[in-house]
């Protein structure tokens, strides 16, 4: 079940006045020395890379707060939407604000475990007897050419609006998808998800820490910005981590 545009148009308008009252309460709280930092971040990034590393950063800063707002629109970072930084998977390159690039992003085909067995998934051409799970903002015809399969983008197949549900469709057996490594490296080393393909090919964007450049001096914000900038580093250094599955 997917919106109207008309109706994705009055959600976002609600969202918008939802998060300006809550804001406005915000600033009524006492703060008790706590200094406070509100995040907009994608939810299938903040639930599966960040939240699971958070504690990391609350350990280090226990005076800060951190306020995670996961939602798919682009923060304006005008004082009046409320945030103080966004984590943002985009070109970069955004006017008159700060911009940090946290790490590049790679692509690869991921499926549960049993699913590959049942498909027998030895080459990348045996995608053709198999379920693709389509995401809206990752078409498969990169790693397609990069795999040197001359296939059209899918046109079969499930459609997921989040990047989240196509990784709970593909750990459920229901298809192969092609899955960000931020996103999925952890439920490919516990297991439910594996790799059946060695190949990865460049995402199309990277991921970016984005602050107003007044702000840039505030300490809550450097703090978390540092944070995580070296949290980005260790991940993208793990790269090279054996991540495929053994063949069943």
């Amino acid at each position: 079940m997917l919106l109207t545009p008309d109706g994705q148009a009055l959600a976002t308008k609600v969202r918008y006045g939802l998060r300006l009252l809550e804001s406005a309460f915000e600033t009524e709280r006492p703060k008790q020395g706590k200094r406070h930092i509100t995040v907009s971040v994608l939810p299938a990034f903040a639930g599966r890379w960040l939240v699971p590393r958070l504690h990391q950063f609350t350990t280090t800063h226990p005076d800060i707060v951190l306020d995670l707002y996961p939602s798919i629109e682009l923060a304006r970072l005008d004082e009046q939407d409320g945030i103080d930084v966004a984590i943002r998977y985009g070109p970069g390159g955004w006017p008159h604000l700060r911009q940090d690039k946290l790490m590049d992003e790679f692509v690869f085909p991921v499926c549960s475990p049993a699913y590959r067995t049942a498909e027998l998934l030895k080459q990348p051409s045996d995608l053709r007897e198999c379920t693709l799970l389509r995401y809206s903002r990752e078409p498969w015809s990169p790693w397609f050419a990069a795999a040197g399969l001359d296939w059209p983008e899918p046109k079969e197949g499930p459609i997921y609006r989040d990047a989240a549900l196509l990784l709970d469709a593909a750990g459920a057996g229901q298809g192969v998808a092609l899955a960000r490594q931020a996103l999925a490296s952890e439920e490919i080393r516990s297991g439910r998800l594996c790799r059946p393909f060695r190949l990865e090919v460049p995402g199309e964007y990277a991921y970016w820490f984005v602050s107003r450049t007044k702000d840039a001096a505030e300490p809550q914000i450097e703090a978390f910005r540092e944070w995580m900038l070296v949290e980005t580093s260790l991940f993208s250094q793990e790269k090279n981590l054996p991540l495929l599955s053994p063949a069943p």
